[in-house]
């Protein structure tokens, strides 16, 4: 996926896992808050949330440009305690989701604006209120 291994060693003297194991470690605690903090929040904007994560904690520079998706993924599969690694079985329920930044940010940019047009409708009434204002209802 990257064109190369995230590292040599899984050792606390190599700088890559180093680097990679701090990541982990903020993201792990973060994900323990992270459900409590949004949850209550009616409008998500994903691509916001997305984009302050990654401010606040980027990836390794080994795992530039993944989407959140395959991050996630990689969390359970290098997971640096091994008993808790997921099996290479589980690659099969992240397929068909963006792997890649660039294509994630697309297709949230192209849900949200769904969304927009979707509930736009169902608060004017959609077209069908439309078409009895105009009268061609069906009759």
């Amino acid at each position: 996926l990257t064109g190369c291994f995230p590292w040599g060693e899984s050792t606390h003297d190599n700088p890559d896992y180093c680097k990679y194991k701090k990541w982990f470690d903020i993201e792990a605690e973060k994900d323990k808050t992270r459900g409590v903090r949004w949850r209550d929040e009616e409008d998500i904007d994903h691509y916001s949330i997305m984009e302050q994560n990654q401010k606040e904690n980027p990836p390794p520079s080994q795992f530039e440009g993944l989407s959140p998706l395959v991050m996630t993924l990689l969390k359970e599969l290098l997971h640096p305690e091994p008993q808790h690694r997921g099996s290479p079985e589980e690659i099969l329920s992240y397929l068909g989701g963006p792997w890649l930044m660039k294509t994630a940010k697309e297709e949230w940019r192209r849900a949200e604006e769904a969304e927009k047009e979707a509930k736009k409708i169902r608060e004017t009434g959609g077209v069908e209120k439309e078409l009895l204002r105009e009268g061609r209802g069906e009759r």
